[in-house]
């Protein structure tokens, strides 16, 4: 495949020219995302579910996916993978993106209130 460099002369405004991918019709593979840990995700309860499950805006599905969570021998892996990565979509760990949320501010509000 030969790529086509578009754009005036200056670095940092060239675009490589590569067909589009649709964010959600990727293909496996990637770069790792960070804080991910194999073995844990070989234990998760998810590993056989799809995974449109854990990304849907539906209130039925979330539920099932929250219920997925709760027999997961990984949830708190998870949970705090997601904290990390600052995930702003899905379940993780049992919780939605408003709930991770609410309780990353909690936590700051914790620490904060230790250090005073």
């Amino acid at each position: 495949m030969t790529i086509r460099v578009v754009g005036s002369s200056r670095p940092h405004l060239r675009q490589a020219k590569r067909p589009y991918v649709h964010p959600n019709r990727r293909g496996p593979g990637g770069p790792p995302v960070p804080g991910a840990d194999p073995d844990v995700e070989a234990g998760a309860a998810c590993v056989e579910v799809e995974t449109e499950l854990f990304f849907t805006d539906r209130p039925a599905d979330i539920e099932l996916a929250k219920s997925i969570c709760e027999s997961c021998p990984v949830r708190t892996a998870c949970l705090e993978r997601a904290l990390e990565n600052n995930e702003q979509f899905g379940v993780f760990g049992g919780l939605t993106a408003n709930q991770r949320r609410a309780l990353r501010r909690k936590r700051a509000r914790q620490v904060g209130g230790e250090a005073a």
